[in-house]
């Protein structure tokens, strides 16, 4: 198919004024992009668009699809995404005609009547949602011959974008993935990418400036506590021979390992075993609290201990230890003995007020966040929270109130890091360390999305090498078949198909040399508009 040299005539009536950003630079480098997205699409190419968080990738896509004039349907990890970015469209064209927000919100008898009746051009959906009317069979297979992913880097395991993916690759649908991070190995197969579009718009500067907090002898007194127990309980399962003697401090991979041998020991030793293994977790998780959350963390979490019903919590409440060390955070709160990382974190965020930024501060914990939000509060600032879960309704006001600047900051935990438009914040504070580089990526580009740049403050405790964390490894990842795409144009083909059509490729997990290897092959483009 004829590549298009010129741009078409679409674009030139979108209403760019519209965008937060709206600069004219960043807005010519888009359509470059969107051009070239086009053009690989045109050519039967999964295309996998790899921008910075703010750079516009769902702007890219969305005049991809005016150029194509194709149907598209456009899965997003959230519901809140899915609206943001119907009002993006919305905000370009100065309509919505012809688009749909298909989610969890509406039952399965309006969704069977919207698929069929509205004629839908574009339809922005959670993975969750269209997988469910693909089981229920009110899905309309067929109708849409191109497959947005958003924030593709969650195609792993059994996460919904990877059986939508297969769906599409098999019906013959072109795939266009879109990410902050589009290096993932994993998330690249199962999304089956052809062709990598790298786009370095030009964003703000980010600043990053680590602030590092020592302990107080108080912090390091109770600390010594945590030590012992789990030295203890490391001794306890050394003599099992679930792990070696050399040293206490295990990492969630040696647990897991430990595990698995455990279940193969003869009963009683195995139920001892794995409760042994949970009570190291536990205390793991307890001596985390203690040192890099807040001394009431630690105590909500001890407090809550004598409400559970594993055999290992009976041990823990029991030892001598435990108690003198839930004594001695309570003599600590009692006397307003402030946590070294809670006071550095209030004299931070103060600081910034007083600079004339606002800011998010993401933790991991929801008491965490509840705790330091009443504490800036109490230091004059004005604060928020946004959580997830039940909680979830809540962000679009709190949204509403940093862009209108009634709040200083935001208490946030992961559930702002990607999906939520937030131009106007000038500073993130890293309470909790990300646990990974895509964590990271996404939460940093909170800030610095319109002309400022954006200060990142990771805020870390000085503690011990051997508390630097858990290793977090994962298993191995089922290699995807790559099926051969059909020429029908189904999107997804009919359940009938998918029985009869059958694979030679092994269903084995792929090592860590596959990982190096794989994707060597795929072209990368990249388009360099600095």
């Amino acid at each position: 198919m004829a590549q298009l040299t010129t741009e078409p005539a679409i674009w030139s009536s979108l209403d760019w004024s519209q965008l937060y950003d709206n600069d004219p630079m960043r807005n010519m480098q888009r359509r470059q992009i969107a051009l070239e997205v086009l053009n690989q699409i045109k050519q039967g190419q999964h295309v996998a668009l790899d921008a910075k968080t703010g750079a516009g990738k769902a702007i890219i896509l969305i005049l991809a699809h005016l150029g194509l004039e194709w149907n598209t349907l456009f899965v997003v990890p959230t519901v809140e995404l899915a609206y943001q970015h119907q009002k993006l469209f919305q905000k370009l064209t100065g309509h919505h005609r012809g688009t749909l927000v298909m989610t969890g919100n509406k039952s399965p008898l309006k969704r069977t009547m919207l698929w069929h009746d509205d004629n839908p051009k574009l339809v922005f959906a959670t993975p969750h949602v269209i997988m469910n009317d693909i089981n229920k069979k009110i899905y309309p297979f067929g109708y849409f011959p191109l497959l947005v992913i958003d924030e593709f880097h969650h195609a792993h395991y059994h996460y919904p974008f990877v059986p939508l993916a297969e769906r599409a690759n098999r019906g013959g649908a072109i795939i266009c993935s879109l990410s902050a991070t589009a290096d993932d190995l994993f998330a690249l197969k199962n999304c089956f990418v052809t062709k990598i579009v790298k786009a370095d718009i030009k964003m703000p500067k980010k600043i990053s400036c680590t602030t590092v907090v020592q302990p107080t002898k108080s912090l390091s007194q109770a600390d010594d506590y945590c030590r012992d127990l789990l030295t203890i309980t490391a001794e306890e399962l050394a003599d099992l021979h679930l792990v070696s003697k050399t040293t206490p401090w295990l990492t969630e991979h040696q647990l897991i390992n430990a595990n698995e041998v455990a279940e193969q020991l003869p009963y009683p030793k195995n139920k001892d075993a794995v409760s042994a293994i949970g009570r190291y977790r536990s205390l793991s998780h307890m001596r985390y609290l203690l040192n890099l959350c807040s001394y009431q963390n630690y105590l909500w979490y001890a407090d809550n201990l004598y409400n559970r019903t594993e055999k290992y919590t009976e041990w823990i409440i029991n030892h001598q230890r435990f108690n003198e060390l839930t004594n001695l955070v309570r003599q600590f709160i009692a006397n307003d003995e402030p946590h070294p990382k809670v006071a550095q974190f209030i004299k931070t965020a103060c600081y910034r007020v007083e600079q004339g930024d606002n800011f998010i501060a993401f933790v991991k914990e929801k008491i965490t966040g509840r705790y330091l939000a009443e504490q800036l509060s109490n230091h004059g600032l004005k604060v928020d929270v946004a959580f997830g879960g039940a909680e979830r309704k809540h962000i679009k006001e709190v949204r509403q109130l940093m862009e209108s600047e009634l709040i200083n900051g935001i208490i946030a935990t992961s559930v702002l890091a990607e999906g939520v438009s937030l131009p106007s914040v000038d500073t993130i504070i890293h309470y909790d360390r990300p646990l990974t580089k895509v964590e990271r990526i996404q939460k940093d580009g909170r800030a610095g999305r319109g002309y400022k740049p954006g200060l990142i403050i990771p805020l870390m405790l000085n503690y011990p090498s051997e508390w630097a964390g858990g290793e977090k490894t994962s298993p191995a990842v089922p290699q995807q078949p790559q099926l051969p795409k059909s020429n029908t144009g189904w999107l997804f083909p009919p359940e009938e198909m998918l029985k009869t059509e059958k694979t030679n490729t092994p269903n084995l997990p792929f090592t860590e040399e596959d990982d190096k290897t794989s994707f060597k092959g795929i072209p990368r483009l990249i388009l360099d508009n600095k």
